[in-house]
């Protein structure tokens, strides 16, 4: 190997080794904890309600995140919790059943939600990345289920059974 060839290769491997370094920090998995708490905060469940089951799609995140995430928990309530949770739930974006009849024509739809008519509360967004119209980019917004348009980036949806005391909830990225 010339004298060239070897000064070439130092700068290339070093390059290499700091690539390798920082994409490392890219494929973290994410803790069920990490998980939970996301859903607590995207629903407005506060941690004295119990976690009774979290199912997820990944914990390994992609290129560009956990592309197709779908998370899907369940949270039991005491009676006092439920109390406690439909006083403040309006606040937070809740509102009285049914749930919005075009949630079933979404892509992926929260079919691990119950589709009877019980006594409760449902929750439901979904988020549009703002898109480049005419040059300009218009602004991303979050959007209740009833106002959602063709295409949309993600959707949260919550059902609050008052009779059975749970909360079950769907959290669907599609980015």
């Amino acid at each position: 190997m010339t004298a060239q060839e070897r000064a070439t290769i130092g700068p290339l491997l070093s390059l290499l080794l700091i690539s390798l370094f920082l994409l490392s920090g890219c494929t973290r998995n994410v803790s069920l904890a990490e998980d939970e708490s996301r859903i607590r905060e995207a629903f407005s469940i506060p941690p004295e309600v119990k976690l009774v089951s979290l199912w997820r799609s990944s914990d390994q995140p992609g290129t560009f995140g956990r592309e197709g995430l779908r998370m899907v928990g369940e949270f039991r309530l005491t009676d006092q919790q439920k109390e406690d949770f439909v006083r403040r739930a309006i606040s937070h974006g809740w509102k009285s059943l049914p749930i919005p009849k075009n949630i079933y024509r979404f892509r992926k739809p929260p079919v691990e939600l119950p589709k009877d008519g019980q006594e409760g509360l449902c929750f439901c967004s979904v988020w549009v990345n703002g898109l480049w119209v005419d040059g300009k980019k218009q602004e991303s917004r979050t959007l209740g289920c009833e106002d959602a348009p063709e295409r949309f980036d993600h959707y949260r949806m919550g059902l609050l059974d008052i009779g059975a005391g749970k909360i079950i909830v769907v959290y669907q990225n599609y980015y």
